[in-house]
């Protein structure tokens, strides 16, 4: 597998819900600078054009959400509060408050 499909799969992993905005944010980035990343036509990203210390921060970051099963225990917990009889929305408004909380601005 070619290295860039490997960093977009990474990037997947690391976030497989993102915006524009919140990856520029957290790649500490221009909004532009990502786009330019990923406008290859191909729906990879072009390595070459990524700093490597950023391949770096992004595969690092899959490779422990990886590890630590971050998904599996987000699952459960869920899982757990539905069992325990919290309404899905409720616990989606509590997740939301909680994302406001942890970076401290709206979801985007």
């Amino acid at each position: 597998m070619p290295r860039a499909d490997i960093l977009t799969l990474a990037i997947k992993q690391a976030m497989p819900e993102w915006s524009s905005t919140r990856m520029s944010r957290w790649l500490g980035v221009s909004s532009r600078t990502l786009q330019r990343w990923l406008a290859t036509g191909s729906g990879q990203i072009d390595e070459a054009e990524i700093p490597a210390d950023l391949r770096d921060k992004i595969t690092q970051q899959a490779h422990l959400i990886e590890e630590i099963d971050l998904a599996g225990q987000l699952d459960h917990f869920i899982k757990q509060q539905l069992d325990n009889g919290v309404d899905r929305e409720v616990l989606a408004a509590w997740m939301a408050h909680r994302y406001k909380v942890l970076v401290q601005r709206e979801i985007d």
